[in-house]
């Protein structure tokens, strides 16, 4: 692995940290998918800081779905059938309030149209499992 110095390191992680964020918003508006943040914050971290790659690893909600992406390399079908059904629910609870205005609603119904398709272009598991990046090879060290 091949860790990037000077300014390209300060960029991958303020790239990751963001990536973070945006996953956090994704928890609460439905029209944000969290995972492939995750997953970008992930990638980034692996070619900026070992460190934190490995703390988001190790993190007791996004750790197991970083590791089941790498092992599967893919999201299941629940998976996907369950995003996309809450973020119906929550876009048909938020239009059904009436107090967001006509071009509001069709803005929502937009953003959700494109989070639904980010979620359906999501990869599927692979029958046998490619394990590309594993968390072994920081294993040696301990972030506090």
């Amino acid at each position: 692995m091949v860790v990037a110095s000077g300014i390209r390191r300060i960029v991958l992680q303020v790239g990751g940290v963001s990536c973070i964020g945006l996953a956090i918003a994704g928890v609460f508006l439905p029209v944000l998918p969290t995972t492939p943040f995750l997953i970008l914050a992930s990638f980034l971290f692996y070619r900026s800081s070992p460190e934190l790659y490995l703390r988001l690893h190790q993190h007791r909600f996004s750790g197991p779905l970083l590791r089941k992406w790498e092992r599967d390399r893919g999201v299941s079908f629940r998976v996907k059938m369950g995003a996309v059904g809450i973020v119906l629910l929550m876009v048909a609870l938020t239009l059904l309030s009436g107090r967001i205005n006509s071009p509001m609603q069709w803005l929502i119904m937009g953003l959700a149209s494109i989070g639904i398709m980010v979620i359906l272009l999501l990869p599927s598991p692979r029958r046998q499992p490619v394990s590309l990046v594993r968390i072994e090879e920081f294993s040696s060290k301990k972030v506090g």
